[in-house]
């Protein structure tokens, strides 16, 4: 009888070059297969908290459904969505109860790979921090930027080298806390 793969995650933060905090977050769930990363809208009220409370929401969610999941291999994004959802209406909450949070949000990633025969890798993500597949020493990016130079880049208005140095290639157009009702999106 062969073991079921384990998947390992790993990563770190760091404060970067713009800001003096880290508005950095992530959760290694090796024991559920799930990882989580947010990077707080910098320039906005209290995107550290944001991010925090998004990972922290997220990791609560996903420990509560791991043996749904188990259970159910096939809805893995079901599960993310579920995860980012979950984390998007807690910042809401927070921000009913103390209106000077208005205006915080986070970008969100999750992954999720469904325990089955076959393992399938289910992300859901908002704004641009970014998802990759590190195979056979190349590195392919899953996800798309949710920014509105992605959307310039991807209506043909310029192209992707004048999007790196674009002065609004920050702005983001998805990110939990921007909407009540926001959306993440999946990819598999």
């Amino acid at each position: 009888m062969t073991q079921p793969q384990q998947w390992t995650g790993v990563g770190r933060t760091e404060t970067g070059y713009v800001r003096a905090s880290n508005q950095d977050a992530l959760a290694l769930l090796n024991d559920c297969g799930v990882w989580i990363v947010a990077d707080g809208m910098g320039g906005h009220p209290a995107g550290d908290l944001a991010a925090q409370t998004a990972v922290a929401m997220a990791t609560q969610r996903a420990r509560e459904r791991a043996s749904w999941l188990r259970e159910h291999p096939s809805a893995g994004a079901e599960f993310v969505e579920d995860l980012a959802t979950s984390a998007n209406r807690r910042i809401h909450d927070l921000i009913l109860a103390k209106p000077s949070l208005k205006g915080m949000g986070t970008t969100f990633v999750v992954l999720a790979v469904t325990p089955a025969p076959m393992p399938v890798a289910h992300i859901a993500h908002l704004g641009d921090s970014r998802a990759y597949l590190y195979r056979a020493g190349q590195l392919k990016q899953l996800t798309r930027d949710h920014t509105l130079v992605e959307k310039f880049v991807q209506r043909g208005l310029i192209d992707a080298a004048t999007a790196l140095t674009h002065p609004e290639r920050h702005v983001l157009t998805k990110g939990l806390g921007l909407g009540v009702d926001m959306k993440p999106e999946l990819t598999s």
